[in-house]
C-alpha cells in the first residue's frame, strides 16, 4: 500500500511500515485513506490471519485543502516514492518492467 502517512515528521518524509509498526499506526487513525484499509487490517488481526503488509508513504504537507495537485515537496517525492514500491518488488521476487 502506498499513502499519505502523518507521522510527526517533516512534510516529504519517507516511511515504510510494516508488522509491529501498523498496529500503532491503526489506532493513530492518520491516514487519509486509512478508515477501510486498516480496519481490514484490524479484522484480520482478530482473526488472526494477518497477510504479509508494507506500507510506504509520504510525510504530507497540507491535509486541510482540497485538491489533486500535489505541493512541491510532495511532488518532489514521486520518484523515491517509485524507487521504494520497485525496491519492495525486487524484495519480493517480483518481475517488472520500467517504462520510459
Amino acid at each position: 500500500m502506498v499513502d499519505a502517512i502523518r507521522q510527526k515528521g517533516t512534510p516529504g518524509d519517507l516511511y515504510r511500515l510494516e508488522e509491529d509498526a501498523i498496529p500503532e499506526r491503526i489506532e493513530a487513525k492518520n491516514s487519509l485513506h486509512q478508515v477501510d484499509f486498516l480496519e481490514a487490517l484490524t479484522l484480520c488481526q482478530a482473526l488472526d490471519k494477518v497477510p504479509q503488509t508494507v506500507i510506504l508513504g509520504v510525510e504530507p504537507e497540507d491535509i486541510e485543502t482540497l485538491s489533486i495537485e500535489l505541493t512541491p515537496t510532495i511532488r518532489a517525492q514521486v520518484k523515491p516514492v517509485i524507487e521504494m514500491v520497485l525496491a519492495e518488488l525486487d524484495r519480493l521476487g517480483v518481475s517488472y518492467r520500467k517504462g520510459k
